[in-house]
């Protein structure tokens, strides 16, 4: 069955895979990490720049946006020369996942500076619950959910062979923080993995299964001016 699959899902399946042993490694060994610990530090700053909490955030990432990446793994593994194609993964995946991480310090500094012992409380769970069904119906949302599929031209020569993967990942990356935020704040928030299997099965139904039933026309096309058609040449009677 496995064969029948396109190689880039395979290889995106397998960063989901990766993550969620990860996280539930982590979450196990009562590691001190982002998405599975007890936010309360000493100071939001501080819990932040945890580097456990940077490791358990990247697992999180894997786990969740993993199987997401497979239209990107497919473009950069088949817009790049042989000997370069490990290389731009590697970069791809590891500028997407530094893109999440800002939001991760960005979440911990306002959850704790709020107040640490909400997280894991029902209260935080239905308000960033209320956020991320509001956020889902905005029209902000659904721009950046199309946008997060656009493929950009890989140089395959010189300096730009190196920042093209680079920048790659960094819009993509930016396009689904927009799209996503608000859905991964409800897990993070209620320091649940049940919550991160439910977000995560939202997430790729709307971005790998919907879009791909309903394929959306490129925002720019509605702006190309129509020409008119020549009439056809009509012979003299």
């Amino acid at each position: 069955m496995l064969s029948a699959l396109p190689d880039a899902t395979v290889a995106a399946a397998g960063l989901s895979v990766i993550g969620w042993l990860g996280v539930a490694a982590l979450s196990y060994g009562n590691a001190q990490t982002g998405p599975i610990c007890s936010a309360a530090a000493a100071t939001a700053a501080g819990q932040a720049l945890h580097p456990g909490g940077f490791v358990g955030w990247s697992f999180m990432v894997l786990a969740m946006m993993g199987p997401l990446l497979g239209g990107s793994l497919y473009h950069l593994w088949h817009r790049s020369l042989a000997r370069h194609r490990a290389r731009n993964v590697l970069l791809f995946i590891s500028t997407y996942i530094a893109i999440w991480c800002l939001v991760y310090v960005l979440f911990t500094i306002v959850l704790v500076s709020i107040d640490a012992s909400l997280l894991g409380t029902l209260p935080l769970l239905v308000l960033t619950t209320a956020i991320a069904v509001v956020w889902q119906f905005s029209p902000h949302k659904r721009e950046a959910l199309m946008r997060c599929h656009l493929r950009p031209p890989l140089s395959v020569f010189g300096y730009r062979a190196w920042l093209d993967p680079i920048w790659f990942a960094v819009r993509r990356g930016a396009w689904c923080v927009v799209s996503c935020w608000a859905l991964m704040l409800v897990p993070f928030a209620a320091q649940s993995m049940l919550l991160m299997l439910v977000v995560t099965a939202i997430i790729t139904y709307e971005q790998v299964f919907r879009l791909s039933a309903q394929p959306i026309s490129p925002v720019w096309v509605d702006r190309i001016p129509r020409t008119r058609r020549p009439a056809a040449h009509q012979p003299a009677s």
